[in-house]
């Protein structure tokens, strides 16, 4: 009987490795910062995703993300930090088990209409529109902050020379400023 163990012992040991060569072959890792174009467990804080797909190659997480390089005009998944969007759609690239928001990338630059406004930007113009989302949201025109330029508000760190009464900044009149820093 002892044989029979020793063989039935080298045998359970031999399929465990083999599964364990199965499953390591099939495991998706994260993907490495600055990659694009490659399915993935998770993604980088600075990266995106445009599609997400069912998995059974990620431990706990039940998907997979098709990891991007955020760029100006690419409908994302997410925001990264340091981006904005100009306008977000309903679809289904984002999550294979529900309808879910995509957003089209920006960078800020002055004059462009954005869904939200950077903690190191202002703004110089607000209006309702359908862009941002479902019914009507606020845009901003943004303002990348300069000595003179007019502003809604100055930003962290901006101070202002004078104010004024003005249309741009909301609904009526309401004060504008000139930025300043040293």
């Amino acid at each position: 009987m002892s044989r029979y163990r020793r063989v039935f012992g080298m045998m359970a040991v031999a399929l465990l490795a083999a599964a364990a060569l199965v499953a390591g072959a099939g495991t998706a890792t994260s993907a490495p910062a600055g990659v694009t174009g490659v399915w993935s467990c998770t993604y980088p804080a600075s990266s995106t995703y445009t599609g997400a797909r069912h998995s059974s190659s990620c431990g706990f997480s039940p998907y997979e993300y098709n990891v991007t390089a955020p760029a100006d005009g690419l409908w994302a998944c997410t925001v990264p930090s340091g981006w904005s969007y100009t306008g977000a759609r309903q679809g289904s690239n984002c999550n294979p088990a529900a309808i879910s928001w995509e957003y089209k990338l920006a960078t800020p630059s002055t004059g462009i209409w954005m869904c939200t406004v950077l903690s190191e930007h202002t703004y110089y113009g607000v209006r309702q529109g359908l862009n941002c989302g479902s019914g009507f949201n606020y845009e901003y025109k943004i303002v990348i902050p300069t000595n003179g330029a007019w502003a809604c508000y100055p930003p962290p760190g901006w101070s202002y020379t004078a104010t004024r009464m003005g249309s741009n900044c909301g609904t009526g009149f309401n004060y504008e400023y000139r930025l300043f820093k040293l």
